[in-house]
């Protein structure tokens, strides 16, 4: 999962001090890249959709401040 990370471009995050928007990633993120380490597999997978929903978390204190995603 590391090359998750490699996708962040660090050197221009964005900056309230001198206004500059920066752009944060250098490419774009599938949700596959946080599951898998293998980036072919993650390529040859076929598109899904996804429910989301605000939720609470499932141990104490159950925090409701959680988003739940469910592949559809």
């Amino acid at each position: 999962m590391h090359y998750v990370f490699e996708k962040i471009d660090y050197m221009n995050l964005p900056n309230p001090y001198n206004n500059n928007p920066g752009k944060l990633m250098k490419e774009s993120l599938n949700c596959l890249d946080f599951m898998y380490d293998n980036q072919t597999f993650i390529d040859e997978q076929t598109a899904f959709n996804y429910y989301t929903y605000m939720g609470s978390q499932t141990t104490p204190p159950c925090a409701e401040s959680t988003i739940w995603l469910i592949a559809n």
